[in-house]
């Protein structure tokens, strides 16, 4: 039940408009309680699965993808520079930049994964990433031992349609991380993986070095 309908049954019992539950709902913030629980939840399930192997973070592919733009326009709201005057410089950008998107799976006992789309402009969707999971990763994982490794990716709307989780579950089993996965990854949890608390920073400090 979501939580229109939860206020709107409420305010018929208690006689008040919709628009005050709503608000009294949205201050209490329910739902940030039960993300709270949730991650609990998760900090137990992995402390349980060190408990019989240490190394189980060594044996998670962390996945995500980053896009790297090929003009100089960088995309990022860390990214600010301070002045004692207004410089008045205004900066022409396309409405659509160029881009380069890069999907990498990083883990701590094989090889990294990295898949790009050359020439192309596109957007991830759920279509091209069950395409590249199916194609290229999964196909790639043959020279590895798939049943000690773990995947792990966050629950963006592109990862989650149905045919592809069903697809990874085939290739990991219980050992899927993810939204509507044997595993939930918490929500809001970027900083929980390599990738997003390190990997794309660093590589990216790099490639915009010369073009802040």
């Amino acid at each position: 039940m979501s939580s229109n309908t939860r206020c709107s049954g409420l305010s018929r019992q208690r006689g008040y408009s919709t628009s005050c539950m709503t608000s009294a709902f949205s201050r209490s913030k329910p739902h940030l309680k039960c993300v709270g629980c949730f991650a609990e939840r998760f900090v137990e399930w992995d402390q349980n699965e060190i408990a019989v192997v240490p190394d189980f973070h060594k044996r998670i592919l962390f996945s995500d993808e980053a896009h790297f733009w090929l003009n100089g326009y960088v995309n990022k709201q860390n990214c600010r520079i301070w002045s004692e005057a207004n410089s008045q410089v205004y900066v022409e950008t396309p409405l659509h930049p160029e881009k380069l998107t890069v999907w990498c799976a990083l883990c701590g006992l094989v090889e990294s994964f990295f898949k790009n789309d050359e020439g192309h402009n596109v957007t991830v969707n759920g279509d091209r990433y069950r395409a590249m999971i199916t194609n290229f990763f999964i196909p790639e994982l043959n020279n590895h031992d798939v049943q000690e490794l773990s995947f792990e990716q966050d629950g963006a709307t592109c990862h989650t349609a149905r045919a592809t989780i069903d697809s990874l579950k085939d290739t990991f089993g219980d050992r899927l991380i993810s939204r509507f996965g044997p595993v939930n990854w918490p929500p809001r949890s970027c900083d929980l993986t390599p990738l997003d608390y390190f990997l794309w920073g660093y590589v990216k400090s790099l490639v915009y070095a010369d073009k802040p």
